[in-house]
């Protein structure tokens, strides 16, 4: 891409948010939750997760010493998250500006106990929980009927089960004197959870059945009830559902624009694929879902170097959240610091090892490095948070120049392409490696990583040193670094 070409891009998102600066915008978005873990002899990583992970912020979080932990978050609007630590779980719902403190005190069974913003709202959906979760079908009853049912009789079923749902919740909520706001909670759940079913049920049965399913054989009434669901809700919480479930499962949404679509993949014209969708949002989608929808499939163009100027200017002009124009702005000036470094392809090393049969890939792979310190990133190129946290090497890479120290990427689950792609645009020095699902499974088995991106570091001897390591964004990273590259 021209420089004049990048100059004209930013130009572009500059002037539509020339009102405040990109900062103040984030700022008015911004939650914090914190907390402490209590009574846990061993402490673990904290996760908060949500539909959103890729544009909220924090996901995961390390305690200190005391059991405090801390997430920084930047929100859209209300949105639930699921709090995961260990074994142990709650759900949340946080807004922006909300400051939020969970204790959670792990002897015998859990408790939670939540102050701040929201808290009252919180304590009572978390406790009301288990009640609602009696109310789900058994997985294995789903699963018969993905193998065996048709559109048509599902419908039948999971309306009916929705139906009794609903009542049961009014009734039971009725009886325990809970709050307007936790029914409306539930019973959008509820929604959600139909919806959700309804969708997966057409991917999954055709899997299982082995049917291809087009407009001609599944109901009309069906996609209906599906559209209906969410056109009812008036809350951004669950509305947000309904998009990332059209992606998941757009093979069986997206009839009209299906071949084409598949042609565009196949051709891997990534522009043209990014334009179907988002031509398809703009015309079944409007206010916030469809901002969001075009502003994930922007964000992907940009990760992934797929920059082009009509195309920005012709979709990002529709979006009318603020947030999601800032993030998008956000984006893009990282991008644009990223290109504007000379990209020195002496200083990147790719090895492209997905085929071979090694004994061990860890052992191999450390016999090239002994006699340095490696700081270890595993990500993927379908990883948002991966993704982004690219833009903060440079600047780990320039203060430890002067170390002993070498950054290897270990990247799963990748296609080759968009894997070499990837470390072009961010300019990634290093040594990369490229694995296939046997090394990844071996690798997990080893450091014991429960999802990406994970860190870890190496010592000269080739012994793993800290196996979860601080993001290349912590400054507690770079003193770990520089000790252990001394000894």
């Amino acid at each position: 891409m021209s420089a004049n070409l990048r100059l004209t891009l930013l130009f572009f998102f500059i002037v539509i948010n020339s009102a405040r600066s990109q900062s103040d915008q984030l700022l008015e978005f911004k939650a914090i939750v914190t907390g402490q873990i209590v009574n846990d002899s061993k402490f673990s990583e904290i996760k908060l997760s949500s539909y959103l992970d890729e544009v909220t912020g924090d996901t995961k979080s390390l305690t200190d010493k005391n059991g405090y932990f801390k997430f920084t978050l930047h929100l859209p609007s209300k949105l639930e998250f699921d709090f995961i630590y260990k074994e142990h779980f709650a759900n949340l719902l946080i807004e922006p500006g909300d400051s939020i403190f969970i204790s959670i005190n792990t002897k015998n069974e859990p408790v939670f106990e939540f102050s701040g913003d929201n808290s009252l709202l919180n304590t009572e959906i978390n406790n009301l929980k288990t009640v609602v979760q009696k109310l789900s079908p058994p997985y294995n009853d789903i699963l018969k009927k993905y193998k065996n049912d048709t559109p048509k009789s599902f419908l039948a079923y999971r309306s009916k089960r929705f139906k009794q749902d609903r009542d049961s919740i009014q009734n039971i909520f009725t009886q325990m004197g809970a709050s307007e706001q936790v029914k409306t909670f539930y019973e959008s759940k509820n929604r959600v959870k139909y919806a959700e079913d309804l969708l997966a049920f057409l991917n999954m049965s055709s899997m299982f059945q082995h049917i291809q399913f087009t407009e001609e054989n599944i109901p009309y009434q069906y996609i209906m009830t599906v559209d209906s669901l969410y056109e009812k809700s008036t809350d951004d919480t669950f509305v947000l559902y309904y998009h990332n479930l059209v992606i998941r499962y757009s093979n069986t949404l997206n009839f009209e624009n299906l071949p084409a679509l598949l042609t565009a993949l196949q051709t891997k014209n990534t522009l043209l694929a990014s334009s179907i969708q988002m031509d398809y949002y703009l015309e079944r989608f409007s206010g916030y879902t469809k901002d969001y929808l075009i502003t994930l499939s922007l964000k992907n163009l940009i990760d992934n170097g797929y920059i082009d100027n009509e195309k920005f200017t012709k979709y990002s002009e529709v979006i009318a959240n603020q947030f999601f124009k800032s993030f998008l702005v956000k984006k893009l000036n990282e991008y644009k610091l990223l290109q504007s470094i000379e990209l020195n392809s002496n200083k990147i090393h790719q090895f492209n090892i997905s085929e071979l049969k090694e004994v061990s890939l860890f052992d191999s792979i450390k016999k090239k490095h002994l006699g340095k310190t490696l700081y270890v990133d595993i990500w993927g190129t379908w990883c948002g948070p991966c993704i982004s946290s690219f833009k903060h090497l440079p600047e780990l890479r320039k203060s430890l120049s002067e170390e002993n120290i070498a950054f290897l990427f270990l990247a799963v689950s990748s296609p080759s392409d968009q894997w070499e792609k990837v470390i072009k645009n961010f300019r990634l020095e290093g040594f990369h490696y490229l694995l296939n699902e046997k090394q990844k499974n071996e690798l997990y088995n080893k450091i014991r990583i429960n999802g990406i991106p994970h860190y870890f570091i190496v010592n000269q001897k080739g012994n793993i040193e800290i196996p979860n390591a601080k993001k290349p964004n912590e400054p507690e990273l770079i003193k770990q670094l520089k000790e252990i590259s001394s000894n």
